[in-house]
């Protein structure tokens, strides 16, 4: 990949970091340290021993659990790291003039809970307005039903003649009537 684009097959390499670190230190591939890293790492993922997790027949979680354990730990110390370079160091053919990157991620100033304040703030203003605008949504909508109801009521007695409404309501008086004579 690097010797393609070395000789301008191509204009970019998509590759691990510590591949590229390697690469970089070659004299082959970066003889005139115009090799450079941009962007960013799409995907940061830890490798290590591979240990068969089972639920406590062989013990293997112990193992892994402890693997683990104690690489995280190295990982922290730093051991890591200064081993990698140090395999740079003894499997490179040169080194190129480090430059002093002001843009360097690990020299970032990290974001305070004060500093983010502001951000929590509009989203609790925006989530307050969400629900009092839904609220006010239900109270409209309740509204309107109610008014197109009555409306409908409304409408349907308009409709009826004069004498249905009449003939209903004296069916009903009757019926009232006769129930009341049957109860004395």
């Amino acid at each position: 990949m690097y010797a393609a684009m070395k000789n301008g097959e191509c204009s970019l390499v998509a590759d691990g970091y510590d591949r590229f670190r390697l690469m970089e230190r070659n004299e082959d591939i970066n003889s005139d340290c115009s090799l450079e890293w941009v962007g960013r790492a799409e995907d940061v993922s830890s490798g290590g021993p591979a240990v068969l997790v089972d639920a406590g027949v062989y013990c293997t979680s112990l193992v892994g659990h402890a693997l683990e354990f104690y690489l995280k730990e190295m990982q922290m110390d730093g051991f890591i790291e200064s081993a990698f370079n140090r395999h740079l160091n003894s499997v490179s053919s040169h080194s190129c003039p480090e430059e002093d990157d002001d843009a360097n991620p690990d020299d970032a100033q990290r974001l305070t809970m004060a500093d983010m304040g502001g951000i929590f703030l509009c989203h609790a203003v925006a989530c307050v307005v969400a629900v009092f605008v839904s609220c006010l949504e239900r109270c409209w909508s309740n509204r309107k039903n109610t008014r197109q109801q009555s409306n409908e009521v409304d409408a349907s007695e308009e409709e009826t003649p004069l004498e249905e409404r009449n003939a209903i309501i004296t069916s009903r008086s009757i019926y009232l009537g006769q129930g009341s004579n049957k109860s004395l």
